[in-house]
């Protein structure tokens, strides 16, 4: 017997709340009629990792994937955690 797991998925992230992992991805909106770039973090609520998912905009549109610095300047929780592992 296989155990199932349901993703908690969130609308907004506050700057209190560590970040588990951030990372951006290209696929294809939900109907399926264009490819755009999200951005994606999960962060810990509570005892569980909450999902945030945020359109960036068309793949073409946004540029190359974020660097290290962009993605510190957008989760404030990951720049904490980078800073302590970088220590």
């Amino acid at each position: 017997m296989t155990q199932q797991t349901l993703e908690i998925v969130t609308t907004a992230v506050n700057r209190d709340e560590p970040a588990f992992s951030l990372r951006e991805i290209n696929e294809s909106t939900p109907d399926f009629k264009e490819r755009h770039r999200y951005q994606i973090i999960r962060v810990v609520r509570g005892d569980s990792l909450a999902t945030y998912r945020r359109d960036l905009g068309t793949e073409g549109e946004t540029g190359p994937v974020s660097r290290r610095a962009d993605a510190i300047r957008r989760c404030p929780g990951y720049a904490d955690r980078s800073a302590r592992s970088d220590a």
